[in-house]
């Protein structure tokens, strides 16, 4: 092997040993081999239809799942990428290999070349104490993220902050070590009860997803002008609808989220600041997701910095649930763990 710089070769390098365990450039040698193997494999047409598009399979590194609507389209699409993965050097584990499928696919032997893969209901990943391994790897990331805190809190663009982060930070938390976090995964029935609710309102056409997002500490201008790449993306790529009418009412985040979701200002609302009353909630007054909610939609709202949402820092916050999905103790608990693991 030979590493090139600009038009300049240096003399051979001499491999005698892989990388060590947990290096962060082993999943990056393994995604660099197997997407040349992988474009040697004529899937098209084969794995699983969502939406007119066929997602044969997910991988990262050297893990790989294979969807098939067969076992007998599975079996040849094994066979196949066993035989792609060996021109390279590689070779599939069969002891580690195993098939699962539901109840709608018909039962039968799934083999590449002489081995037999087995069957099972469920798979179990890594070590079965998973929180006391969250808070190892949490722990391990946060070191890692001291070990770097000049870069992180100095004046470099926040591009090469994320490169430092997804490269040094991450792999550490995610890397590709035995005693990864453990997971169980497979096939059960479950029937989950959800309470009766009208349709939506227009029973020939298909109910739209509306999405909300909002970016805090920053004007619309300032948005375009600091990440126009994403901007770009949101309108082009989701076809979003960007509010150019909108403008903001007051002093903070309440004074544009209470017009937005409300229809009316902060001083049109009921006060529910927690300095004039501590007993009424905010459950009252007329959001947006409650409307919607009524006519047979599911909800969700939730912001990423519980400590200082928009109706808990100031405002006597939600006694109820406001919507169907509400992320804000998910996000408590993960604050805490990350403190306790600092």
């Amino acid at each position: 092997m030979t590493v090139q710089v600009q038009d300049h070769k240096t003399r051979p390098i001499q491999l005698q040993r892989g990388v060590r365990q947990g290096d962060v450039i082993s999943p990056k040698l393994f995604t660099n081999v197997l997407e040349d193997v992988f474009k040697t494999l004529d899937w098209k047409g084969h794995g699983i239809c969502i939406n007119g598009e066929y997602m044969s399979h997910l991988r990262f590194a050297d893990d790989i799942v294979i969807m098939a609507e067969s076992l007998q389209v599975l079996s040849w699409m094994l066979s196949g990428l066993n035989a792609a993965s060996r021109r390279v050097g590689l070779g599939m584990n069969f002891d580690k290999t195993k098939v699962m499928y539901n109840a709608h696919i018909k039962p039968e032997p799934v083999a590449v070349g002489e081995a037999t893969i087995e069957v099972v209901q469920t798979i179990r990943l890594g070590r079965s104490n998973f929180d006391k391994e969250a808070a190892r790897r949490i722990q391990l990331g946060w070191a890692a993220f001291g070990k770097l805190r000049d870069i992180f809190f100095s004046a470099i663009p926040q591009s090469l902050k994320t490169k430092v982060f997804n490269q040094c930070v991450l792999p550490v938390m995610t890397n590709k070590r035995k005693e990864w976090i453990g997971f169980v995964t497979g096939f059960r029935p479950v029937h989950i009860p959800l309470p009766r609710r009208p349709s939506p309102p227009s029973p020939r056409a298909r109910p739209l997803n509306v999405l909300l997002v909002g970016f805090d500490s920053t004007s619309k201008n300032g948005f375009i002008r600091s990440m126009p790449v994403t901007f770009r993306s949101l309108q082009e790529d989701f076809g979003a609808v960007v509010m150019d009418g909108y403008n903001i009412l007051g002093d903070g985040t309440p004074a544009t989220l209470f017009p937005l979701l409300t229809g009316r200002t902060e001083l049109e609302n009921p006060d529910r600041r927690t300095s004039v009353s501590v007993k009424e909630s905010v459950d009252d007054l007329p959001f947006i997701f409650k409307r919607v909610r009524s006519h047979g939609y599911r909800t969700v709202y939730f912001e990423d910095h519980p400590n200082v949402g928009t109706f808990n820092f100031r405002f006597t916050g939600f006694r109820r649930q406001p919507a169907d999905h509400y992320l804000r103790h998910f996000f408590k608990l993960a604050n805490e763990l990350n403190k306790k693991n600092w």
